[in-house]
């Protein structure tokens, strides 16, 4: 197995922890699928014409992670902020001697 090959499949799974959409199982049953796809390949420059793809696919999965975790983060910090704001509109007006 060329080096790079290895180390590409070894990226893909370290960057499939924290996948949102079937965590490691499943960027491990695509990865799997790829590398076998490409496991014929003999000729250096085909082989490392795949690495690249593959280097491809890993920046997106950092992407879906990073956009996952960003989306949960504005949820869970957002969300006090709203309910407080809802509680200040609904709640009643006191009458004072002014009013």
């Amino acid at each position: 197995m060329h080096p790079l090959v290895r180390d590409a499949y070894k990226r893909l799974l370290w960057v499939g922890r924290d996948y949102p959409r079937g965590g490691l199982a499943a960027i491990r049953e695509r990865a799997k699928a790829g590398f076998r796809e490409h496991a014929a390949l003999t000729d250096t420059e085909a082989i490392i014409k795949a690495v690249h793809a593959a280097r491809w696919y890993e920046k997106e999965i950092v992407g879906v992670v990073r956009l996952a975790k960003y989306r949960a983060m504005v949820k869970h910090t957002s969300t006090p902020d709203a309910a407080a704001a809802q509680l200040e509109r609904d709640a009643p007006r006191a009458a004072g001697p002014l009013a």
